[in-house]
């Protein structure tokens, strides 16, 4: 199996309900789960409570909806290796509508929004549309969109240069955040081609752009709990330099070094594109033709304009890739 963290026990409880036989609906089900967890210090790292539904239509549409609630707890992993974090608690939730997938023109629309305590929010909304002209074509569009704001984006930790009273609380360290702001837009796009029970064609197109912009460089401030001291505001000073890094003074004329902070606003983007055609020129035996195409771009613009962004898609150059696979069946 695969474990994606140590030190970590858990308790998980859940009830759920199904009826198969509802007045206006082909059936439902409702739903309920609660999550503790703590690590070997006994620290509370996660506290949250769900309930959701789905419901399936007599014409075969389909609704869900899902909401949690994950109250503060401690992040013994935002400071990566440094002192605890009291991670504010936040709500969310999610819904999808699905129309019949069985038909020639099919779709379904769905939004998962966050918002925590200290202002923090996600928001993300999808689409996506399936057309089948005939049983052997299939073409399908699947857009999102999403808009997020962080105001613990942990930026880098940086050793102190003079001991001072608290150090020992933060391990010696000063440990460097930021607010951020992030765009990303994405869509993946199909079109598959059976020709005949021997030959096929799958294609795929993947776009997706990613901006962040990063503001108020902080630094934490209490240790086990949460707060920040934002540079030039609450303590020392910064100033913004010609190449886009920042320099900090923590302390102002307190003695502590200054130290640069490298340029953080980010736009990513990237098209990935491949095509498969598949031929079994007997049975058992098929011929795998495969074109990969990827374009990564990258710049220190961390606002996001449409347009612009969408156009730059093809600016940068692509790298491709063929493959050809073949495979014999010896045999009857």
């Amino acid at each position: 199996g695969f474990q994606n963290r140590a030190d970590y026990k858990a308790v998980s409880t859940g009830v759920q309900y199904q009826e198969d036989d509802p007045q206006f609906f082909q059936f439902y089900e409702l739903w309920s789960y609660t999550t503790h967890a703590w690590n070997f210090d006994n620290d509370l790292i996660s506290r949250g409570y769900n309930a959701g539904g789905y419901f399936q239509f007599q014409n075969l549409w389909s609704f869900n909806v899902n909401s949690n609630a994950n109250f503060d707890t401690i992040s013994d992993r935002i400071t990566r290796g440094g002192p605890t974090y009291d991670m504010p608690g936040s709500v969310n939730y999610n819904f999808n509508i699905n129309s019949n997938r069985s038909k020639e023109l099919s779709g379904g629309t769905g939004q998962f929004h966050r918002t925590d305590r200290v202002g923090e929010f996600d928001h993300y909304y999808w689409f996506d549309i399936s057309y089948r002209p005939t049983t052997f074509i299939q073409i399908t569009l699947a857009p999102e969109v999403g808009i997020q704001r962080d105001v613990d984006q942990y930026v880098t930790t940086r050793e102190r240069s003079i001991a001072a009273q608290d150090a020992n609380l933060t391990y010696g360290n000063r440990y460097i955040f930021s607010d951020i702001k992030m765009t990303d837009i994405s869509a993946q796009i199909r079109l598959n081609w059976t020709f005949n029970t021997k030959m096929s064609l799958q294609t795929y197109l993947r776009p997706y752009i990613a901006t962040g912009k990063y503001s108020n460089l902080k630094e934490f401030n209490n240790p086990g709990g949460f707060g920040f001291d934002i540079y030039g505001e609450d303590k020392g000073t910064i100033t913004e330099n010609a190449n886009g890094s920042q320099t900090v003074d923590p302390d102002g004329a307190g003695g502590e070094d200054t130290f640069d902070i490298a340029p953080l606003d980010f736009n990513v983007k990237s098209l990935q594109g491949n095509a498969v055609f598949r031929w079994e020129y007997r049975p058992g035996s098929t011929l795998f033709l495969v074109w990969q195409q990827q374009r990564d771009g990258f710049s220190r613009d961390g606002e996001f304009a449409f347009n612009r962004d969408v156009k730059g898609l093809f600016n940068p150059t692509p790298t491709n890739v063929f493959l050809v696979k073949l495979s014999y069946w010896f045999g009857n």
